[in-house]
Parts: C-alpha cells; structure tokens; sequence
C-alpha cells in the first residue's frame, strides 16, 4: 500500500509541475506569441493591363530597378515614362528588385524624357515617389542606327538613384 502511495505522490507531483510551468509561461511573455497579429504582407497586385511590348527594333528601352536590403521592401513598383512633356508609357509592374522595362520606336533626334516612380504601399494604394526623391528630366539622343538604353536605378530605401544612358549599335538592315 506504501508502494501504491508513493507512486501517486510522484505522479501528482509531476502534474502539479507541469502545470505550474504552463501557468509560468504568460508570465514569461510566451502567450505573446499566440496573441500576436501577423505582420502584413503586401496584397496581391492589383488586376492591371499586360506588359507593355517592346518592339524589336525599338530605338529607346528603359528599365529600372531598385536594390533592396530586406525581403519586406520588395513591395510592386514601375515607372511612368514622358517624352518631350507627354505620356508615353509605363514599365511592367514588377517586385521593386525585378528589372521593368519598357521600349517603343521614337525616331531619331534629341528628346527631353521625365520618369516617375511609382510604388504599392502595404494599404494597397500605389503612391508617387516624392518630387525631391524622382530623377530629373534629362534629355537623352537617338539615332536611328542605334538603341539608346536608359537604366534608372533606384537605392538606400528610395532616397538616392542614379540614370545611366548607353548607346547600342544596331545591326544594319537588309
């Protein structure tokens, strides 16, 4: 009888135990955990029109991308093109550390291009860059034995960028 005693004392002991360690972890913070509310993660893209085609002999193509730091910074972002003070165009929406490109046929001559970025907040809501953060109007030349590349680029959370221009030969046409 002694023996059946002092196994039922161990047993209750065990359980007492373990259910003072349960109690112990709200005090602990663990139950922290289960309350918490999960991070937002970006929506998903809003439905939007295709990508825009590059035509394959586009005389002008365009690209950006930013350079991330964090998984959680690479929310939906594109770019507005303007030629000569009108809407031409738009990159394909893309994550921010994709690379968006857009190209079209403009011709030959000296051009005057403005590029806006543009962002999807957490909310849903796509948002200019501030006025102080977007790349000045540059004007950039094209020729019509070439293919001008412009590469904005976008760092340091949005707040610094840099626009590169470089000239392709194109192959002659028979």
């Amino acid at each position: 009888m002694g023996d059946m005693r002092q196994k039922f004392l161990i047993r209750t002991g065990w359980l007492i135990l373990a259910a003072g360690s349960v109690s112990l972890f709200p005090a602990c913070g663990i139950s922290h955990f289960k309350s918490r509310p999960s991070q937002t993660a970006f929506p998903p893209l809003m439905p939007v029109a295709a990508s825009p085609t590059i035509p394959p002999d586009a005389d002008i193509l365009v690209q950006s991308q930013d350079q991330i730091s964090f998984f959680a910074e690479d929310g939906a972002s594109y770019l507005k093109i303007y030629v000569d003070h009108h809407y031409v165009g738009r990159t394909n929406i893309a994550p921010k550390s994709a690379l968006k490109k857009w190209g079209e046929v403009l011709g030959s001559g000296r051009h005057l291009f403005r590029f806006e970025k543009w962002d999807l907040r957490p909310s849903g809501n796509w948002q200019t860059l501030a006025p102080k953060y977007q790349p000045r109007p540059r004007w950039v030349s094209i020729s019509a034995s070439s293919q001008t590349v412009v590469s904005v680029n976008f760092s340091d959370h949005e707040l610094k960028h840099s626009v590169s221009i470089q000239v392709h030969s194109l192959p002659n046409k028979k």
